[in-house]
């Protein structure tokens, strides 16, 4: 999860900031889409450290720990969410 909200707060950053320097027009609708990236990031390093020390006292059980599906869908709602607004962007280019 680490490495993913790594990636998140990158594309925050690209989105957020390097897009509307590269561009003409309205720049708030890519620092709403930029940021979201970067709070899914932040998510995802804090539920990277939660989910490190459930699987680590799992193995030290000798058991699996599964993740939790409802976070799971969570997050994969938010990046999809994030991704469709990305190409809203994209296409509309405001």
């Amino acid at each position: 999860m680490w490495r993913t909200g790594l990636t998140a707060v990158a594309v925050g950053l690209a989105v957020g900031k390097v897009i509307p320097e590269l561009s003409e027009g309205t720049t708030w609708p890519y620092t709403v889409v930029g940021a979201g990236y970067a709070v899914l990031g932040i998510v995802l390093f804090a539920y990277g450290t939660l989910r490190h020390h459930d699987v680590e006292a799992a193995v030290m059980r000798g058991a699996f720990a599964r993740p939790a599906s409802g976070f799971m869908w969570t997050i994969t709602g938010a990046g999809v969410l994030l991704g469709a607004l990305t190409v809203a962007l994209i296409v509309a280019r405001p």
